[in-house]
């Protein structure tokens, strides 16, 4: 009986240890994820009958803490002689990781987009973005992350982090010289 015990206790706690390691792989992604990756992307504006080309892209993932594997954030598209204020069209977005494949749901557009076949390594996130039938394939640089392990000071480095990256002011970007239509955003090469 004393044996039987033994054994018994041994498989409860080779199963409680098994229990305890398993990882999730979209909360992993997401937390590489997270961080604000700058670059170039072939996107394209088209406004009033004109196109307008992308000159860089900046997105920014925030992670939500209580969900591990998806977030909010912002994604900026920078222009050139555009029309509209700033020379930029800028959304918040609402992100997802599902089964390795991330959602992306632009807020004040009202539409999703899909980024598979990525990679994240060495600070670059690369892949391709699916919207409808059109693809771009991109690579961003990551230039601001939350290192936790690096800050003694955890409150300084919180409010500089999310004050100062996540709290990007993106409404007065996408007020335009006509508010009746508003650019739409192409993926993929000019026609």
């Amino acid at each position: 009986m004393k044996k039987l015990m033994s054994i018994i206790s041994m498989l409860l706690l080779a199963l409680t240890a098994t229990t305890l390691v398993s990882c999730d792989d979209d909360s992993d992604i997401a937390m590489t994820l997270e961080g604000t990756w700058q670059g170039k992307m072939k996107l394209r504006t088209e406004y009033q009958d004109q196109y307008y080309q992308v000159i860089s892209s900046e997105i920014c993932f925030l992670q939500d803490p209580y969900s591990y594997s998806s977030g909010t954030g912002y994604w900026i598209d920078y222009y050139q002689r555009s029309p509209w204020r700033n020379n930029k069209v800028a959304n918040h977005i609402q992100w997802t990781v599902s089964n390795g494949v991330i959602n992306v749901y632009f807020v004040e557009e009202r539409t999703s987009r899909q980024i598979r076949d990525y990679r994240l390594y060495n600070g670059y996130f690369e892949g391709t973005i699916y919207y409808d039938n059109q693809t771009v394939n991109f690579r961003l640089q990551q230039v601001a992350s939350p290192n936790w392990n690096s800050y003694t000071d955890w409150d300084d480095y919180y409010d500089d982090y999310y004050g100062g990256y996540a709290k990007k002011n993106v409404t007065e970007t996408r007020a335009l010289v006509d508010s009746t239509s508003k650019p739409v955003r192409h993926f993929g090469k000019a026609e």
